[in-house]
């Protein structure tokens, strides 16, 4: 829009930025219409979760995840990738959560757990 401005053709705009004719002219004819919200990435508005699939635990399974990972687990041993899918399992009814994802998952909560340790 920036070489538009100064007089460029739409088409030598969009060559010289690397960006298809049509596209570059759909932009400007949002930018047009709606000013600098008709040049936003609407994907990310529209999308809730942008890698793909739902996540396995909702944010409240999350929680009692958080909390149960405070504890030992059941065997008395410490908490592992196939035993957090074993939590998730149960928890969200699912026959068969990948031990993969339950190492995701003892990451991710054991990462929050230590930044609000060190927070206290």
């Amino acid at each position: 829009m920036w070489k538009i401005s100064l007089g460029w053709t739409i088409k030598n705009a969009a060559v010289a930025v690397g960006l298809d004719y049509q596209y570059s002219f759909r932009i400007l004819k949002r930018y047009n219409e709606l000013g600098e919200e008709g040049v936003k990435n609407l994907k990310k508005k529209s999308v809730e979760h942008r890698r793909g699939k739902e996540p396995l635990l909702k944010e409240e399974q999350l929680q009692k995840l958080k909390e149960e990972l405070k504890k030992r687990p059941a065997d008395g041993g410490i908490w592992t990738g196939p035993k957090v899918a074993r939590w998730i399992e149960k928890e969200t009814g699912r026959e068969k959560v990948w031990n993969q994802r339950g190492w995701d998952y003892l990451k991710k909560v054991q990462i929050f757990l230590s930044k609000t340790e060190t927070k206290t």
